[in-house]
């Protein structure tokens, strides 16, 4: 049963996630997890998954922090690295590519043909301080590698805490 709305205007958005994760989780019962990875946005240094349907998680990635740069790996199997842009644009690491559909040949009529052509795009939000003009990727036997420099000022600082030694003073009565 879908939830009543209290006012209209009130939390909408909350609303609508709420129901959105609802019907997600009524067909992950149904069709199980099917390789929910992340979203086609989802942010680099949230450290959560990101909460989009599992559909929209191609490719598959992995993301770390590792030193002053950010590390993105992709699987792109079958996937031509011609096929494939990487893009800093607004803000955002834009990943896309296609795989195009097997072609029939004369001679040659398919019975089953589950390998058909793709389009696929995803977007990663950007921390401050990434320099999108030192971002490098590169591809190897279907993975693919991109890192992001993150300038010095950007990163993390740890704040030393000062232990201060001393008693207490009384106060008078």
């Amino acid at each position: 049963m879908l939830p009543v709305m209290r006012s209209f205007g009130t939390d909408l958005l909350a609303d609508m996630r709420g129901l959105f994760r609802r019907m997600e989780r009524e067909f992950e019962d149904l069709f199980g997890r099917v390789g929910r990875t992340g979203g086609a946005r989802a942010q680099l240094t949230s450290g959560e998954p990101a909460d989009l349907p599992f559909w929209t998680g191609f490719p598959p990635v992995d993301v770390w922090m590792e030193g002053d740069r950010l590390q993105l790996v992709a699987d792109l199997p079958g996937v031509d690295p011609a096929n494939v842009d990487v893009t800093v644009q607004g803000g955002q690491l834009v990943i896309r590519g296609h795989r195009p559909f097997v072609e029939e040949k004369e001679g040659r009529s398919f019975l089953l043909s589950e390998r058909g052509g793709f389009r696929f795009e995803r977007r990663f939000d950007l921390p401050d301080g990434v320099d999108a003009d030192k971002v490098q990727a590169s591809y190897r036997d279907g993975v693919l590698f991109v890192t992001l420099p993150v300038s010095e000022a950007a990163l993390p600082k740890k704040v030393p805490i000062k232990i201060e030694h001393g008693g207490r003073k009384k106060l008078a009565a």
